[in-house]
């Protein structure tokens, strides 16, 4: 079994981070699910395609992420994270317990 690889992403990257991730993963089908909710662990979105995550840095909505999925002919959903206190990048499940984690899973093509 081998050990999480977690990474704490600093505050001041967030806008680069969700930027890059946004543009690798634009497309693929993911999962956004809230954890430890009042009503427990919920998905959110599942297997609708990423389009784009940004840290809002201006307005209304400065401090929050937007999980923005889905595409034509499918239902269109924008998860909002309300000002976040951490974010972590992690490669396996085993990583500390989130409030939110996204997992993008490759679009098939037909």
């Amino acid at each position: 079994m081998s050990a999480a690889i977690t990474q704490q992403i600093p505050k001041a990257q967030w806008r680069e981070f969700f930027d890059t991730i946004g543009k690798q993963f634009q497309g693929w089908a993911v999962t956004v699910e809230v954890l430890a909710g009042p009503l427990g662990d919920q998905r959110a979105v599942d297997g609708l395609p990423l389009q784009g995550i940004t840290h809002e840095v201006a307005g209304s909505q400065a401090g929050d992420i937007l999980v923005e999925t889905g595409d034509a002919g499918m239902p269109y959903d924008t998860h909002l994270i309300h000002r976040p206190r951490s974010v972590r990048a992690s490669d396996t499940q085993s990583a500390p317990k989130p409030t939110s984690r996204l997992r993008p899973k490759k679009a098939s093509r037909t």
